[in-house]
């Protein structure tokens, strides 16, 4: 899940990344772009918010599933304790959280590492966690 603003440069450079990471595991991840431009308690965003994303989607042929987020800005931050954008968090098959990145994102060096750790087969040898051999119980 990548969330984004329209205000954010940083995070219109990054957004295509989301592209290559469809493509590269399109089978096994769903990527979701979720614009966070919402700041207000309204119920929904508004006219030029809706605009404005589609806008920037548009422009980056972004061929992702994309969400403009209802929920305010400042909410969202607090949710997933995040400090900046842009942000990637990536989750498990069964919804865990398994990381966060943020600030200058670069997906081939930060996600698509972990991506390719998570769809790895399992080994009947010992399992590598941070650098150090861990031995897997049955």
């Amino acid at each position: 899940m990548d969330l984004w603003a329209t205000w954010c440069g940083h995070c219109v450079d990054e957004l295509p990344q989301l592209l290559e990471l469809q493509k590269k595991y399109p089978d096994d991840v769903v990527p979701i772009a979720v614009n966070v431009d919402h700041d207000v308690e309204d119920a929904v965003p508004s006219k030029e918010v809706r605009e404005a994303v589609l806008a920037t989607l548009n422009e980056l042929k972004m061929e992702t599933t994309n969400v403009i987020c209802s929920t305010p800005f400042e909410t969202m931050l607090d949710r997933y304790e995040l400090f900046s954008l842009p942000a990637a968090i990536v989750f498990d098959r069964d919804g865990q959280k398994l990381a966060v990145f943020e600030g200058d994102l670069n997906y081939e060096k930060q996600v698509f590492p972990l991506i390719a750790r998570q769809l790895a087969p399992a080994s009947d040898g010992p399992a590598e966690v941070d650098g150090e051999a861990e031995s897997k119980t049955q």
